[in-house]
């Protein structure tokens, strides 16, 4: 009997041969790294303008030379100095648990810091927090009473 295990390994429960019971498992899917690459915005605006994708594209009031792209699935792209610096979305369905990407960074240097004052609140009001893996080029924002990630993070991956 074929039975779905933890992290998506297959793992064969009970083997009907005379040998005994046999496991097989697969090999687990890779670790989360970020797909991120720095991309001129004026290439992007196009690109998603034509793919009828772009929502909006805003100045920042507070940096010179930035500004955010925003996707009409809520995705957004920060760009400074006209290039793509990181790009924010909401978690798929398999990356809204905190457990699954401390999983993901295992074994790596992993940052945990609050948000700035004002920057998000959970619906409860407690302040939320960001978990990074610099290595990775990911960060994720959750609320630390639910565990549940709100927000991912994308950005080119630190070096060693």
């Amino acid at each position: 009997m074929l039975s779905r295990g933890f992290f998506g390994l297959s793992v064969v429960v009970l083997g009907a041969c005379s040998q005994g019971p046999v496991t097989l498992v697969s090999p687990p899917t890779p670790p989360a790294k970020s797909s991120f690459q720095t991309e001129d915005a004026q290439a992007l605006s196009k690109k998603l303008e034509s793919s009828g994708r772009l929502e909006a594209t805003q100045s920042s009031t507070l940096q010179r030379d930035a500004a955010v792209v925003r996707e009409k699935d809520g995705t957004r792209h920060f760009i400074k100095n006209g290039k793509t610096l990181s790009r924010m979305r909401a978690p798929k369905d398999s990356e809204t648990s905190l457990q699954y990407w401390r999983h993901q960074f295992q074994g790596e240097t992993q940052i945990e810091s609050p948000l700035a004052r004002n920057a998000g609140q959970a619906v409860h009001g407690q302040a939320l927090l960001e978990l990074r893996a610099p290595k990775r080029g990911l960060a994720v924002i959750y609320d630390p009473e639910t565990d549940r990630v709100v927000e991912v993070i994308e950005y080119a991956p630190a070096h060693d």
